[in-house]
């Protein structure tokens, strides 16, 4: 409005300069600045216009530079006008005037031609030029740069007057309406009154009770009764600004001052004001129920908007969570009409919201909607106010409640027969939108950059998603150069059950992973680092799904993947995990094929043991490991077999192959029977002790299957 009163003023004076101020193109020019000053007039009590180094100054705004405004600036330098105030009271007779002498070229030498003086002489008080009272607002106001996009809003503005200063505060409070001005704040009372529980409220609790406390606690006796008396006036206006506060309980709590009161009503301690500060409860109360009224079809949002906000911005918060529960319980209507509008209101309380400023309202509406989704009464409504209220959350960083809101939305949402089955078609369209692109790489990148604690919570979001996006962009970054996001990501993909199942299966299954150089078996880093992180959320998994991808692979040149296949199907841990450890058990390297002879004693059942049998009789450099592996598993058909080994001369030997020591063999298989540890086990471990002949006896004493043998007999006294 600063620059169109700019803009309109310059052309009316233009106009009358050429035409006089009683030509009607004039008079049509006239009323325009004069209507724009009378619009100012119902926020402002005065209106200002100041020349301050060149440039033009509109109610504190400086003007950028315009034909407009060089027209303003020539005429006020040639009537020597520093500032011009206008009273929102002045008519359009004295406006006329006043623009009519404001053109006049005019020796302002003389006193009697100054323009203060003929205002004076035409008995015009409304309009003053270069008066103490218009350079005083001027001085002790803000200034501001119009040629510079900002808010000059009047709430920017009045707020901006008011400050943050305590005292200042108190003062305000404390002041009749017609006192304001001497405050330097120009605004109308009625504007100052509604705001002031604003600004407020914008303060922390801290700040105001560590005022306080300072305040209170300093030496207050003075030989001046009339400073005691001023400093008990401010303080207790300073305590009674807390009336104002959502926090009052915590800015007095433990204030011990007698200069403290306690009321219990704002409006018993407040200056008299006809402002209706405390009516918006009744105010949204009004615009709810023409809302949802059948027989209003007007659009009442921005209605809406104004009494949620001010119900946010004076602290009304727990009025605020009882709109938010109203709106919610009217969007599970049998009226689709009454779904319409609530879910429009929402939306729009959930862009008025600050969750740092309103955490209490945006947990309990997170609450409130687990609460629903839980019971299973929400309608598909609630699919784009939940969606809405996951992008503010995530749009502030405010995982932790994001974390709390998305698993409370899972609960909706099994797996069975890896079909992924939602009970809630609204929870369905909140997974598919978080589950897009964009939001799980912004998801992830939180997750490299984020500190510790946001980092859990953006790992449970993440798994709450469940997604095969999620997964596929984790594998992305489980070769990550950072340990602690490869361990990250790992944590999360073993979370995701099958989607985490596909990707790394289509891992395992792409050629061009495992593709080298001809002449290396090793496959490059790059490579190697996702393939490894694969395999290893394969056997995370243990379903025995996995087996397919990893079956393909075990066999490839590069002995670290054979070597990693083996730990994930150990943790696999099922019957097939078993036979493809079998398979390996066979492997050229002695590493790899020791390895799976090793995690088949760890997985296997009685039903493996003949295909361990046939495993040490067909490779005989696993036989040992193996024979260890059959002590673990157990059972009678393996005690058999062992119990062959030591009776029967052939069967050793053939097994032995010259490629083991005898004595490693015995001693394998006495361990194996003292950990099967039967009173079948034990007998043949004593029966074979019994058989040894002197000699044998003689050579065997210090041995450590001597010693193996003496513990097993031991224990089974």
């Amino acid at each position: 409005m600063a620059h169109s009163l700019v803009r309109e003023l310059a052309m009316a004076c233009k106009k009358v300069a050429i035409y006089g101020s009683h030509h009607p193109l004039a008079a049509t020019a006239l009323e325009k600045p004069f209507l724009i000053v009378t619009g100012i007039g119902r926020f402002r009590t005065h209106i200002s216009l100041n020349l301050q180094q060149g440039n033009l100054y509109v109610m504190g705004i400086r003007m950028k530079e315009s034909i407009f405004t060089g027209e303003i600036i020539q005429l006020m330098q040639v009537q020597d006008v520093g500032v011009i105030l206008f009273d929102r009271m002045f008519s359009m007779a004295e406006f006329t005037v006043f623009v009519d002498r404001l053109v006049k070229r005019i020796d302002t030498s003389d006193q009697k031609n100054i323009l203060s003086t003929y205002l004076h002489e035409q008995k015009i008080a409304s309009i003053e030029v270069n008066t103490k009272t218009g350079f005083a607002l001027f001085e002790k106001s803000k200034q501001y740069r119009g040629d510079v996009d900002g808010d000059f809003s009047v709430r920017r503005l009045a707020l901006d007057a008011m400050g943050e200063s305590l005292p200042f505060l108190a003062r305000i409070n404390a002041v009749d309406d017609d006192q304001l001005q001497e405050c330097g704040i120009d605004f109308d009372p009625e504007v100052v009154r509604y705001l002031l529980p604003e600004r407020i409220t914008s303060l922390p609790y801290q700040s105001i009770r560590e005022e306080l406390v300072e305040k209170t606690s300093r030496e207050s006796v003075s030989d001046d009764s009339s400073t005691d008396a001023d400093k008990s006036a401010q303080i207790a206006g300073m305590a009674r600004l807390a009336d104002y506060h959502p926090d009052r309980q915590l800015i007095l709590e433990n204030l011990r001052d007698d200069r403290i009161s306690s009321p219990t009503n704002v409006a018993d301690s407040a200056p008299k004001s006809t402002s209706p500060i405390h009516s918006q409860p009744d105010a949204i109360s009004d615009v709810l129920a023409a809302a949802f009224d059948q027989n209003n079809d007007a659009d009442l949002t921005d209605e809406f908007q104004d009494a949620f906000q001010r119900l946010l911005k004076t602290g009304k918060r727990g009025m605020a969570i009882e709109v938010v529960y109203q709106l919610m319980d009217r969007l599970i209507s049998t009226e689709a009409s009454d779904r319409t509008t609530a879910l429009k209101l929402l939306l729009t309380c959930i862009d008025q919201l600050s969750v740092q400023r309103d955490s209490s309202v945006v947990i309990d509406a997170v609450d409130r909607i687990v609460a629903c989704i839980t019971k299973g009464i929400e309608t598909y409504e609630y699919s784009e106010f939940i969606w809405s209220l996951l992008k503010k959350l995530m749009l502030g960083r405010h995982y932790e409640l994001m974390a709390r809101l998305t698993v409370g939305l899972a609960i909706r949402r099994r797996i069975k027969d890896t079909v992924t089955i939602y009970d809630s078609i609204a929870v369905k369209k909140v997974f598919s939108e978080l589950s897009r692109p964009e939001i799980v790489k912004t998801l992830i990148d939180e997750l490299i950059t984020s500190s510790r604690q946001e980092v859990a919570h953006i790992r449970d979001v993440l798994i709450a998603a469940g997604s095969e996006e999620v997964a596929l962009d984790l594998s992305r970054i489980i070769s990550h150069p950072v340990r602690q996001v490869r361990q990250q990501a790992l944590r999360i993909l073993a979370e995701l059950g099958k989607a985490s199942l596909k990707v790394c299966s289509r891992i395992l299954m792409d050629d061009s992973m495992f593709a080298r150089a001809t002449d290396r078996h090793e496959l490059p880093d790059s490579q190697w680092y996702v393939l490894r992180n694969a395999i290893f959320v394969l056997g995370l998994l243990k379903d025995e799904a996995a087996i397919i991808p990893l079956r393909l692979r075990i066999n490839d040149h590069d002995i670290r993947v054979r070597r990693e296949i083996i730990r994930s199907l150990e943790k696999i841990g099922d019957e097939d995990a078993c036979d493809l450890l079998i398979m390996m058990a066979t492997d050229q390297e002695r590493e790899i094929a020791e390895a799976a002879a090793i995690a088949i004693g760890a997985i296997g059942s009685e039903e493996i043991v003949p295909l361990v049998i046939d495993v040490i009789r067909r490779s005989p450099r696993v036989a040992t490991k193996a024979i260890n592996s059959l002590g673990k598993i157990g059972g009678e058909e393996a005690t058999r077999f062992l119990a062959l080994l030591l009776d029967d001369s052939e069967e050793f030997s053939s097994i032995q192959g010259g490629q083991i020591a005898k004595e490693d063999l015995h001693l394998a298989v006495i361990k194996a029977f003292g950990q099967i540890g039967d009173d079948m086990a034990v007998g043949k471990v004593r029966e074979f002790k019994e058989n040894l002949s002197a000699t044998q006896k003689i050579f065997f004493k210090n041995t450590p299957v001597n010693k193996e043998i003496t513990t097993i007999l031991s224990r089974s006294k």
